[in-house]
């Protein structure tokens, strides 16, 4: 243990504070327990045909603060045929939050949450009915969860943690003092974030075209957790129950952060905003420190941070469009950056550790982003073709294998499996490359644009552009690339000595730049390149938007924006001049943000899974071919011919029935799952029955005939998925052991010097 933490742990007012917050978790820990209650009511409502509108079911009902599930039975033949939720005109405004449910055919009830702060004594069940329709509603069950105490257990948590966090730095600065850069560094980092976290604050998510995508992931990582599915392969709820292999092709490692939020029992806004600016925080620390470490300067290191996080690409499409699969890859695009240079410039301990940060980076974009993999795999081959030379070096060599050992291991357990599907499986992915791209790139007069709004891009419309989409890498972007490249030139003229791995460093991130800019214009020549062949067409076509490749663009920009203080550092009038600048391109970054974002008729505030409904799927690439998600609902198992079903029951991806086959031959039941590989089918015995495509690519069993018994269907991982996942806790392990190693070893040497020099002032 640090002799600092053993003294810590000495001083009687951190027990002090340890021994509160410890007695304010075991209060929330019993009232989660005791504070549990179910309230039922009798009741019934039969709608007419002609009676549409919003109808009140139940009424005058009395709640203690809390969070419950509320359960209506009720029986409809038509999906969407009226929807339930709950109303309360006595309470204040954002003191109780619910979306309400739809009612499905093929359910008998109807199943959300409350979230109430607010004691109330006339709250009411509504019902809004579209009329034409059969619907009838029955008993109304009031559950409460217990999980507002939950909630208040996690900040509870939270709040310690920070004050723990405080005491230790009040005692450190006491005893051992924190120096002011330290300090400032800090805060400006904090500040940073803050600002990029503008529209997660407020409470609210931006309606962008890929929230619900995304909010159903983490409904999908929390229901799989629920069905004891580790880790994610197939989220069970999505699809009306059906299931959909999400979580094979897009990994939804991070996600379990915001689910175990929701399990926690906050609702999806809060916990997709926890996420999102736990995101932020990550980016500018991230940015920080490998742009910190490059020009081995704290100032520039803070500059370029605030550059890259609140880049207008960056926070496009985290706060805007809600792409955080690929807003989370470009958190890691600074560490694979300044992997390579390590690697390659032979720093960081003598190039010994330079592997880490790539690798680290690597398996970061892996976990989150497939798409931003395949372009920084073109940017990986066409650098080392370039410096072709340099990779056969042998210690650049060693740190290449390594980190590629390193990202295999670490990522097996979620390579194996997307491997499996796409080559075993026709998946609607690999059928994608009639889709076009180029028509979707950015216009030139687009990257001029440095402040953003819904006014900007209607006066582009007006002049007939199309596809506009509020990108740009910004003034300070275009700034740095052209002063660098007029210094560049100069340098040429003059003769000047640029032989400095910085340098070269900067030298290769302005060509890069370059082509990244220019491949994200719609100018460049995507849809003749798809024409090369089979290969070049599904990758082009699986990108979507030329403007991806504007995220690598950013980094080679932010390199170039730093090498310009770097090049004026002994001048503190350029540190200025890179401040006021960084400065212009944050506010005017977040203020184009604000503008979006604080507009009410985008702003979204969906708390239970019921309030997005169950079968969006975004461009569903990663559905069966052929299967046609308009005819997929809530539904049972349907019986072959001569097969009768006595009993049934579902929950997630398993389901249990009793059925008996009374004929001479074999006959099946479709089961409502998508037939993914992994499922299985067993008798009561254990015996293994056929599974095959059904209708629609549904999972069907077949019965062999006479057969009368219990079914039990269910998804099982193949033996070789828990074999990688076995290989990549292998991996963790070896790396885990040589990083201790190495770290013994680094005190140990520490430990000789000091002994030595110790030994040598004895002996003077």
């Amino acid at each position: 243990m640090h002799p600092f933490a053993k003294s810590l742990l000495k001083k009687k007012a951190v027990w002090i504070y340890i021994g509160v917050i410890c007695i304010l978790l075991c209060i929330c820990f019993f009232q989660l327990i005791v504070s549990r209650s179910v309230q039922e009511f009798d009741g019934g409502y039969v709608f007419a045909p002609e009676d549409s509108g919003t109808r009140t079911i139940f009424e005058n009902i009395s709640l203690k603060p809390g969070v419950y599930q509320i359960i209506l039975d009720y029986r409809t033949d038509q999906d969407y045929s009226a929807y339930c939720n709950i109303r309360d005109d006595s309470v204040n405004a954002g003191t109780l939050l619910t979306n309400g449910e739809h009612f499905y055919a093929g359910r008998a009830e109807t199943t959300f949450y409350l979230w109430l702060f607010q004691p109330t004594d006339d709250l009411q069940v509504v019902a809004d009915y579209v009329g034409g329709y059969y619907v009838e509603t029955g008993n109304l069950l009031i559950r409460n969860t217990g999980k507002l105490w939950s909630i208040r257990f996690v900040l509870v948590c939270f709040a310690g943690a920070l004050g723990m966090a405080g005491i230790a730095m009040f005692f450190y600065q006491k005893e051992y003092g924190i120096a002011t850069e330290a300090w400032l560094t800090g805060i400006v980092l904090v500040g940073i974030a803050l600002m990029a976290s503008l529209s997660q604050l407020g409470g609210y998510m931006y309606g962008g075209a890929d929230l619900t995508y995304h909010l159903m992931r983490i409904e999908g990582v929390k229901d799989s957790i629920l069905a004891r599915q580790f880790p994610i392969r197939i989220e069970p709820e999505w699809l009306y129950g059906h299931g959909y292999a999400s979580g094979i092709f897009y990994c939804d490692a991070l996600f379990y952060l915001p689910a175990l939020l929701r399990l926690a029992g906050f609702p999806i806004t809060a916990s997709y905003n926890v996420y999102c600016i736990c995101l932020n925080f990550a980016t500018a620390w991230i940015a920080w420190y490998c742009f910190g470490k490059i020009f081995r300067d704290n100032r520039i290191g803070l500059m370029c941070s605030g550059f890259y996080t609140l880049s207008i690409m960056r926070l496009y499409r985290v706060a805007i469009v809600n792409a955080v699969g690929e807003g989370s890859a470009i958190t890691f695009l600074p560490l694979i950056f300044y992997g390579v240079y390590c690697i390659f410039a032979g720093k960081n301990d003598r190039g010994r550790k330079a592997w880490i940060p790539l690798a680290l980076g690597y398996t970061g974009i892996i976990q989150t982003h497939v798409l931003t993999c395949e372009i920084t795999l073109f940017l990986m081959l066409l650098f080392c073709v370039i410096c072709i030379r340099k990779v056969f070096r042998t210690p650049v060599f060693t740190a290449l294998v390594k980190a590629v050992l390193a990202v295999i291991g670490l990522n097996f357990w979620y390579i194996v499996p997307f491997l499996d599907y796409y080559l075993t499986q026709d998946i609607r992915i690999r059928h994608a490359s009639g889709r076009t791209i180029q028509d979707r790139g950015l216009y030139l007069s687009q990257m001029l644009v440095n402040i953003w709004s819904d006014e900007k891009i209607q006066s582009f419309e007006e002049r007939g552009f199309q596809n506009v989409v509020a990108l740009s890498p910004g003034y300070v972007g275009l700034l740095a690339l052209g002063v660098f490249g007029g210094v560049w030139i100069w340098w040429k003229i003059v003769g000047r000595d640029m032989s400095t791995t910085v340098w070269r460093a900067a030298e290769i991130s302005f060509v890069f730049a370059l082509i990244m800019l220019c491949m994200t214009l719609q100018n460049f020549p995507w849809n003749s390149i798809q024409k090369w062949g089979e290969l070049p067409a599904v990758l082009i076509s699986s990108l979507q938007f030329p403007y991806r490749f504007l995220g690598w663009a950013m980094v080679f920009l932010t390199m170039l924006f730093g090498c310009c203080l770097w090049i004026f550092r002994k001048k503190r009038v350029t540190y200025l001049i890179g401040a006021v600048l960084a400065l212009f391109s944050m506010c005017t970054a977040a203020y184009g943000v604000w503008q979006f974002t604080c507009k009410e008729d985008y702003q979204l505030r969906i708390y239970n899974e019921g309030g997005m409904g169950y079968g969006y799927i975004s461009g569903a690439e990663y559905l069966i071919y052929g299967v046609d998600e308009g005819k997929l609902s809530f539904a049972g198992a349907v019986p072959g011919e001569h097969v009768r079903i006595t009993e049934y029951a579902k929950q997630y991806l398993t389901v249990n029935l009793v059925c008996e086959n009374t004929g001479s031959e074999e006959s099946y039941i479709d089961f409502p799952l998508l037939y993914y590989k992994g499922y299985q089918a067993k008798t009561d015995t254990g015996e293994k029955l056929q599974v095959c495509y059904g209708d629609n690519y549904l999972v069907r069993v077949i019965l062999p005939p006479g057969y009368s018994g219990g079914v039990k269907v269910c998804f099982v991982s193949p033996f070789y998925w828990r074999i990688s996942e076995l290989v990549t806790l292998l991996t963790i392990g070896v790396l885990c052991l040589y990083f201790k190693r190495g770290k013994a070893r680094k005190t140990d040497l520490t430990g000789r010097k000091k002994r030595d020099t110790l030994t040598s002032v004895k002996r003077e």
